[in-house]
């Protein structure tokens, strides 16, 4: 029996390499284990569809960006949002891969479920779909122009963006 993670992996990277020539919807899970070199009994013990590879990559990024933030309870929000925009731009590949495939509300999702909420009382279901509506949206356009700006650039510019929202209100 092979490594768990391993097979996840190789999973992962099968459905990337096909997500470039093929839409998603295009991908047949038979397609995904031929190339990661796995029978389907094993992908579905990992799996239940070809949106759990997507899902089960987004929360290993998302729980790796929130433990580095944990391990450093000091960071200001420019040092977390630069945090945030270095690991995207590791991920970069498979944000446009999934945005040319009109997935971006599954990417949306998860980055709703992941994203913070403090002391926000009465309309805190509303904030949070405020915040997270923008930062998404900010976060597909910057990847999809190239990412031309740094990740330090990135995370000044949503802090003064933020600040010029709590200000107009």
């Amino acid at each position: 029996m092979r490594n768990n993670s391993l097979s996840k992996k190789c999973f992962y990277t099968a459905f990337v390499q096909l997500m470039k020539k093929y839409s998603f919807e295009e991908i047949q899970i038979s397609e995904i284990c031929a190339l990661a070199g796995y029978n389907r009994s094993t992908f579905y013990r990992n799996y239940s569809s070809k949106y759990d590879i997507i899902m089960d990559k987004f929360n290993l990024e998302a729980n790796k960006y929130l433990n580095l933030v944990k391990e450093s309870q000091d960071y200001t929000f420019v040092n977390k949002v630069k945090l945030l925009f270095d690991l995207l731009r590791e991920s970069s590949e498979i944000i446009l891969l999934m945005h040319n495939s009109n997935l971006d509300n599954v990417m949306y999702k998860m980055f709703y479920e992941i994203y913070p909420t403090n002391n926000v009382k009465n309309y805190e279901q509303y904030f949070k779909i405020f915040r997270t509506s923008g930062i998404f949206h900010i976060i597909i356009a910057w990847v999809t122009s190239g990412m031309k700006e740094s990740s330090i650039e990135m995370a000044h510019k949503l802090q003064n963006i933020m600040n010029t929202c709590n200000a107009d209100y």
